[in-house]
Formats: C-alpha cells, sequence, structure tokens
C-alpha cells in the first residue's frame, strides 16, 4: 500500500506493502517443490498488474512441470453460482493470470522480466 500525507503527496510504500514486496520476489527466486506451488496459487490472487505479470513469466520459465500444479489449482476453485460473465468480463476472470501461464507454457514459451 502506498502512504500519502494529509496534502495528498506520496510518502512511499508501507512497511507492510515492503515485507509483502520483499516475500514476493524471495518466492520468485524458490525454485523447489513448495515454490512451485506457492507460485501456482499465487497465479489466482490478484498483487496488482506487475507482480501479476512477474508471477506469469516465472511460472512460464519453470516449464511444463508447472501445468499439473497450476490445472490442480484451477479444478479446485470453488463455484458458488455468482460468478460473473467472464467472457464479458475478463479483468475479474481468477483464473485468467492462470490460464495465459499455462498458454504460454504449453506453447514452449520462454519470458523476462526485471
Amino acid at each position: 500500500m502506498y502512504i500519502y500525507d494529509s496534502e495528498g503527496r506520496g510518502l512511499g510504500l508501507s512497511e507492510a506493502a515492503k515485507k509483502a514486496e520483499m516475500l514476493f520476489y524471495k518466492l520468485l527466486e524458490n525454485r523447489s517443490i513448495a515454490g512451485d506451488k506457492a507460485l501456482g496459487y499465487l497465479l489466482f490472487i490478484y498483487v496488482g498488474s506487475h507482480p501479476g505479470g512477474e508471477a506469469v513469466c516465472e511460472s512460464v520459465n519453470r516449464g511444463e512441470k508447472m501445468i499439473p500444479i497450476i490445472e490442480s489449482y484451477m479444478d479446485s476453485l470453488p463455484k458458488s453460482g455468482l460468478e460473473p460473465n467472464l467472457k464479458k468480463i475478463q479483468t475479474n476472470d481468477p483464473t485468467y493470470l492462470a490460464r495465459l501461464a499455462l498458454k504460454r507454457i504449453k506453447n514452449g514459451e520462454s519470458c523476462q522480466y526485471h
């Protein structure tokens, strides 16, 4: 979360946001099975457009081993019957990043991020 003063001037990231960012980048470096599973799960959680893109990119770079992990999470998402019409509202689709990663992995793509 970005912090603002009473005049609306940006003061920077909160300590919690700094810690979350640090942990996110540590996860991207974690190549263990637990790291793969955590990364696959993260594709279903909105973490911001830039980190979300980095999570997709890292999933793509980890390759085919990510396919069963991502698909297992996709298959276990709860269905309430109240989901939006995902064909019309792509940005609200909680599977969008996961589907994007799967498509790119299956196409044999690689990816670079900063």
